[in-house]
Order: structure tokens, then C-alpha cells, then sequence
């Protein structure tokens, strides 16, 4: 295993991918919070 491979140390790799995690679990926890929104109606239900 390279320890940096396309210019990014695995810490930064996993600084990055951190972030991105807690920015995609805060978005998720953000929209379960929302009330009921009428949604378009899916196709093929």
C-alpha cells in the first residue's frame, strides 16, 4: 500500500471522506426532522 497515491495522504484521504461523511449524515438526520411533505406521486406505485 502507497502512502500517497494522487497527491493525498491517507490522512487527508480520511480528513476528506470524514467530512464528507458528517456532512451527508447531518443532511439525512436534517431531512428526517422534516415534517410530512406531500411527494410527487412515484412512478409505477
Amino acid at each position: 500500500m502507497t502512502r500517497e497515491r494522487d497527491g493525498f495522504t491517507r490522512r487527508e484521504f480520511l480528513q476528506v471522506t470524514g467530512v464528507g461523511v458528517a456532512a451527508l449524515a447531518g443532511a439525512s438526520r436534517a431531512l428526517a426532522q422534516v415534517p410530512e411533505v406531500p411527494l410527487p406521486p412515484l412512478p409505477g406505485r
